[in-house]
């Protein structure tokens, strides 16, 4: 061991004794140099010049994706090392010399290890592949795409790019390059998108026609579109909600409608500014194109004049007469969201349920998406009355985006709306309810259903006296992220996720709320959306539980997807707790999310 020492401490003298001309000289080297009278800007310089010499060696590798009319493979190659330049070619070795005043700098990297510069982005575009995979198997179809998508730019920008492996969705090794395009192609062409439903509002001229977007004969959690408007796209992206689209038409166009033409979004190149590598590679790389994203759905749709909202409402318990006159009035609600008139219905409102409701309203211009196909069921939940559920869209003026979210009601005793959430998605609110009677009553999974909705709606309509209040004093608060290599670890837990390293930082009650506060102020809007979901008690007896949940987070500066994990005590229905909060950009190495089984209480 100690001989063993001696040698390493002996090499590393030897490599301090290096003089910039016998790094220059050796054949171990590929070397770049620069010279200024800054610093900065000499080991700018030598970055770059080291960049051209690595673009030599690696260049050739590129040849077989790089066409006669995109330029040559050599400026291709430039422009992909380029990508690496800010990141991973900063840990090139560095030697510095000063006279009179001006910097030389020689950035330096054995030869033998060219291949470990570019392993970070390996890593990357296989952990997208998988979230690709896992998105695909809940039919998360925009999620899908973009992580495809991601890993296909990632890899075109790598050296082993006609060489490197990864495993397909059944576990089986295939080569990238061929398996990512294909990959793509299938998600598209196995979409089923037909129209659902015209209305043509006269008055207006206007047409709005209702898609129906499916995956397999599944319903699509999420896609993004635009869609051609008789003279130009759509710079918005349109978003589907459990397999529910809508496109809309005016003037001329709405007249002249035979068809509805949609590009279907892959590349999300304004949600690449979440991670900084992947954003210069869509700068500065060319992006390969699919022009199967490109829909054209005929109308064979009878044309129908819109229709007045008159829901069927379904009592899912047993409600007597003065409850099913309570539901009319969110019938009268919902008529007046559609005719954009709330004056005579104000008064159905408690204060609270009232400023829930203009809340509501505000976040992001609020209508309804199909007036004629709103169904509503009824149920007692303790002192409850709750009506769900209504699909309606949100747009807003200063982004390109908007979402569709069904709205619950929520009604007192009275009769009045004291409440108003966005809903679980379908297969959250599934997955809960069809847990095992052992596990829990019809109520008391309702009642999970409820505070999960109360926990969304908090986010999205920004509402952190809700958020403050259901959080115990003590929670314990896990922010995890991924580590960027080099990066110190000084937070309270690490662990392994997927391919990356993953801090976690505990947060006091006060430091998360101020964190929200200050995310809440910075964006327009915060969506979130949930799925996959496990639960499980904390014992037979207690109503404390443990979620697990996979969710999509999008605002108007971050967007992401990972995981969520709550416990919480329901035990007080009225009064509920949060005890502990984590969240992950991943599963772990072995598949899992961090649960009850990781905390003693």
């Amino acid at each position: 061991m100690i001989r063993f020492l001696a040698l390493s401490l002996f090499i590393a003298a030897q490599l301090a004794a290096q003089s910039i001309e016998s790094i220059k000289n050796s054949p171990l080297y590929l070397w770049g140099e620069g010279s200024d009278n800054t610093l900065a800007r000499a080991d700018k310089e030598a970055l770059k010049d080291l960049t051209s010499q690595i673009s030599v060696q690696v260049e050739s590798n590129f040849s077989n994706i790089v066409t006669e009319d995109e330029g040559g493979v050599e400026e291709y190659t430039e422009l992909v090392l380029n990508t690496y330049s800010s990141t991973t070619l900063n840990q090139a070795q560095r030697k510095v010399e000063e006279h009179d005043g001006r910097f030389t700098v020689v950035r330096y990297i054995e030869k033998a290890n060219i291949s470990k510069l570019f392993e970070n982005r390996r890593a990357k575009l296989l952990g997208y592949l998988n979230s690709g995979h896992l998105a695909v198997a809940d039919y998360r179809i925009g999620d899908a795409l973009k992580y495809y998508y991601w890993s296909l730019i990632l890899l075109r920008s790598h050296p082993d790019v006609n060489t490197l492996g990864g495993e397909d969705h059944n576990g089986n090794q295939v080569l990238l390059i061929s398996y990512l395009p294909v990959a793509i192609e299938a998600v598209l062409e196995n979409l089923d998108i037909t129209v659902a439903r015209v209305s043509h509002d006269e008055e207006a001229q206007a047409k709005r026609v209702l898609l129906d977007i499916q995956y397999r004969d599944h319903p699509v959690t999420n896609l993004d579109y635009i869609y051609y408007t008789g003279d130009s796209w759509t710079s918005r992206l349109s978003g589907c909600h459990d397999g529910t689209g809508l496109v809309e038409f005016f003037g001329v166009s709405a007249d002249a409608l035979k068809d509805v033409k949609l590009k279907i979004e892959y590349t999300y190149e304004s949600k690449s500014k979440i991670d900084l590598e992947l954003r210069e590679v869509i700068e500065n790389a060319r992006l390969p194109y699919f022009r199967s994203a490109d829909f054209k759905i005929p109308i064979h749709e009878r044309v129908e004049a819109p229709a007045k909202v008159k829901p069927e409402i379904v009592a899912l318990t047993e409600l007597d007469r003065s409850q099913m006159d309570y539901t009319r009035r969110v019938v009268e609600v919902i008529q007046a969201v559609d005719r954009k008139d709330f004056s005579r219905v104000m008064d159905h409102f408690t204060p609270e349920g009232k400023e829930m409701f203009v809340r509501l309203l505000q976040y992001g211009s609020a209508e309804l998406i199909n007036p004629a196909g709103v169904s509503l069921t009824a149920l007692q939940l303790n002192d409850q009355l709750i009506v769900r559920s209504v699909p309606m869209r949100f747009r807003f003026p200063n982004n390109n985006r908007e979402f569709i979210e069904d709205v619950v009601f929520s009604l007192n005793t009275d009769g009045r709306i004291d409440a108003v959430s966005f809903a679980l998605g379908e297969r959250a609110v599934n997955d809960i309810m069809g847990k095992s009677e052992r596990f829990g009553t019809l109520e008391q999974k309702q009642q999970i259903v409820r505070f999960m909705e109360d926990y969304k709606t908090a986010y999205c309509l920004e509402r952190l006296d809700f958020i403050e209040s259901v959080f115990a004093d003590n929670a314990l608060i896990l922010v995890g992220h991924s580590l960027k290599q080099g990066e110190n670890i000084d937070g309270m837990y690490r662990g392994r996720l997927g391919n990356e390293d993953v801090e976690y930082i505990r947060l006091s009650k006060s430091e998360y709320i101020q964190r929200l506060r200050r995310i809440f102020a910075a964006n327009e809007f915060v969506n979130i959306h949930f799925e996959e979901t496990t639960v499980k008690k904390v014992n037979g007896k207690d109503r404390i539980y443990g979620i697990q949940i996979a969710q999509n987070y999008n605002s108007v500066s971050y967007a992401d997807f990972g995981y969520l994990f709550l416990m919480f005590d329901l035990n007080n229905v009225e009064e509920p707790k949060i005890y502990v909060r984590s969240w992950q950009p991943e599963k772990d190495a072995e598949g899992r999310i961090m649960g009850l089984e990781d905390f003693t209480f």
